[in-house]
């Protein structure tokens, strides 16, 4: 099956997102900042929100990452 978006040599393209994901946690840890996978968190005004689900964050410091990676 030709897979015209796929990153040549990689298994999948979930394989390279986590790959990636690794590489920025390991990278931010080395500057100092703890980083979790997958931190979920409650977004939205006043009454109406929903959970929402983001790469890499530290709850502690305030920060969230979602990143996108182009084919």
């Amino acid at each position: 099956m030709d897979k015209p978006h796929q990153r040549i040599g990689a298994t999948s393209n979930a394989h390279v997102g986590r790959d990636f994901e690794l590489a920025a946690q390991k990278f931010f840890a080395s500057e100092g900042l703890a980083l979790e996978l997958n931190i979920t968190i409650s977004v939205g005004i006043g009454e109406i929100k929903k959970d929402h689900a983001f790469d890499l964050g530290c709850l502690k410091e305030k920060v969230l990452r979602k990143m996108r990676i182009s084919p």
